[in-house]
């Protein structure tokens, strides 16, 4: 089963179209009752605070979604890890990303890479540089719905970033659906290198 994982902030639902997009790319039919399905949850919802809105799906059509108050995760430190992670759907099975976590407890989260660059971590893409002047990695494990649209609206330069080149830039920043550029943001001195 597959799922979208989209950002409502004082009750609307963001970037839809685009997940909207990614899901019919993904299961490979037309979801014409998307953005209904999104916004009967969304209607019962207050209309002030942010809230995190996990929609299951598959190509027969949504399952029940679940809608919590959304928290960022407390992320200190990233650990850099070579992991050629194959999730190119955004898929209810994270075990893979499970079990790497495991392995690595001396981090908050990971940062992986693949043959030597820079992709993602295990639950959001990254960008690297600094606020007003980010580069967003040209590898990544999941096209995310924030990325594609920081791409579009050109406020991001796509390029590929190796692992010696980190240290070039002076923060990481992680973003997906429910963080925007800034929200989780480490100098890269909190950025443990390949043991």
């Amino acid at each position: 089963m597959l799922f979208e994982t989209i950002r409502v902030l004082d009750g609307c639902a963001e970037r839809l179209e685009l997940h909207r997009t990614r899901a019919e790319r993904s299961c490979g039919v037309a979801l014409p009752g998307f953005a209904d399905a999104v916004a009967r949850v969304v209607a019962g919802l207050p209309q002030r605070g942010e809230f995190r809105l996990h929609l299951p799906y598959d190509a027969t059509g949504f399952f029940p979604a679940t809608v919590q108050a959304y928290r960022p995760r407390v992320i200190r430190r990233l650990r850099v890890v070579e992991a050629a992670v194959d999730y190119a759907l955004k898929d209810e099975d994270r075990s893979v990303f499970e079990a790497l976590r495991a392995r690595y407890p001396d981090a908050d989260e990971l940062l992986l890479t693949r043959g030597g660059l820079v992709t993602d971590t295990c639950f959001s893409n990254v960008l690297v540089g600094e606020p007003g002047h980010w580069v967003c990695p040209a590898d990544c494990v999941l096209a995310g719905t924030r990325r594609e649209s920081l791409l579009r609206e050109g406020a991001v330069a796509l390029r590929p970033v190796r692992v010696e080149d980190l240290a070039d830039y002076p923060f990481v920043t992680l973003i997906n659906a429910m963080l925007p550029p800034g929200r989780i943001m480490l100098p890269m001195r909190d950025v443990l290198m390949p043991r």
